[in-house]
């Protein structure tokens, strides 16, 4: 063994994260989801009725969101000077908010249709953040990645 760690842990990244999940992906969405149920009940949805409640939730979270979320991102990193991130910001949006957000409405299209239609109400929020833990991994990957790579 050489003593390099080639996965290097970023600590602070981590922590950011944590805060990310618990404010946001924890509270906002979980009374996000109780305000939807309130416009799609889950008792008796339709499959035109899931089609409709996975198209507000995509039309509303997935820009929202995902920008929130590059923001974030930016203003947590440590890699970019406090005065170039107004800039750095720009071009993460430009490169990276349209792609994530088509791959957010494939994957929590697929992933919120499945839930709503067959996922039994008691195990629903288990399903979602089994969801939520792939997706995390992913758009944190994403959000921290260089705007020129």
């Amino acid at each position: 063994s050489t003593g390099v760690n080639v996965f290097p842990y970023d600590v602070s990244r981590g922590l950011w994260m944590s805060g990310w999940g618990f404010v946001i992906s924890g509270l906002f969405v979980h009374f996000w989801f109780m305000f939807l149920n309130s416009l799609f009940p889950v008792e008796g949805l339709t499959l035109v009725g899931a089609l409709k409640k996975v198209f507000v939730n995509q039309f509303f979270m997935s820009p929202g969101l995902n920008s929130l979320f590059f923001c974030y991102t930016t203003f947590t990193r440590n890699d970019v000077p406090k005065e170039a991130r107004m800039s750095f910001l720009r071009k993460k949006l430009a490169k990276d908010l349209v792609p994530t957000m088509k791959r957010s409405c494939a994957y929590w299209g697929t992933i919120q249709m499945v839930n709503f239609l067959y996922i039994p109400q008691k195990f629903s929020l288990l399903y979602t953040n089994m969801g939520l833990l792939i997706w995390t991994v992913y758009i944190s990957l994403v959000g921290y990645r260089s705007v020129t790579s």
